[in-house]
């Protein structure tokens, strides 16, 4: 029996969350998105969503909604027995990285920090399936979680004020891909070639649950994805 949520809340009319222990965990992810799955086809006028340990679904105020979501705090609900497992099949997407020094200026310098050859991290950084826990900050900015904890690193005292589109930096416990043009903190340990903003209007074609997995590239390689825009799909079919 998956172990139930901590707390719920209800801050305003048709406002309400359900909080989970404040971390990074894949086995809560799973719990967390069986309940935005039952409460989205139960409620489907909900607009619900998440954070690494937060559901926030808003609706008008509904009495049988606070029930379900209560309920869900108890394991022994019959609940459980009801609630669907997951529709859609998982993925993984390989996403190419290049740890060429042009495109990742802070490499250097977060190697030196942590007594690694550029090699080795690049071999730490690419090694994980990194789950994606839900995308939020811009279009397109997934955060992720199983980045080795040898690579966990504060962010930089003085973020950058320009990052590229496509930066892949480190900040904190975590990695993640700038998918346009942003300031930001985190330090930059690679350069992805591919765009990863959704297409207006559609679906986002990776979704919370799925894998990332990071494969480096050459310069020649990235020059040659951005020249001839290669886009996600194919790139799947390129590397996966």
């Amino acid at each position: 029996m998956p172990k139930p949520a901590l707390r719920f809340f209800c801050f305003l009319p048709g406002h309400y969350e359900v909080h989970w222990e404040e971390k990074i965990c894949p086995e809560q992810l799973q719990v967390l998105l069986r309940l935005r799955d039952y409460v989205q086809k139960a409620f489907p006028n909900a607009i619900i969503r998440h954070t690494y340990h937060i559901l926030s679904v808003m609706h008008p105020p509904d009495s049988d909604l606070e029930r379900c979501l209560e309920a869900f705090l108890d394991s022994e609900s019959t609940l459980w027995k009801c609630m669907p497992t997951p529709t859609r099949s998982q993925r993984t997407w390989w996403i190419p990285l290049c740890y060429a020094p042009s495109l990742a200026p802070d490499l250097p310098a977060f190697c030196a920090s942590k007594g690694l050859e550029p090699e080795e991290f690049i071999a730490l950084h690419t090694a994980p399936a990194y789950t994606v826990y839900f995308q939020g900050f811009r279009p397109g900015f997934y955060y992720l979680g199983g980045l080795d904890a040898r690579l966990h690193h504060p962010r930089k005292a003085n973020p950058a004020l320009r990052l590229p589109a496509g930066t892949c930096g480190i900040g904190g416990e975590q990695t993640g891909i700038y998918p346009s043009e942003s300031p930001g903190g985190w330090w930059q340990i690679a350069h992805c070639p591919l765009s990863l903003v959704p297409e207006y209007g559609k679906e986002p074609p990776i979704q919370a649950g799925d894998h990332l997995r990071f494969i480096p590239i050459t310069l020649a390689e990235h020059t040659e994805i951005q020249r001839n825009k290669l886009d996600l799909t194919l790139i799947q079919n390129r590397y996966g």
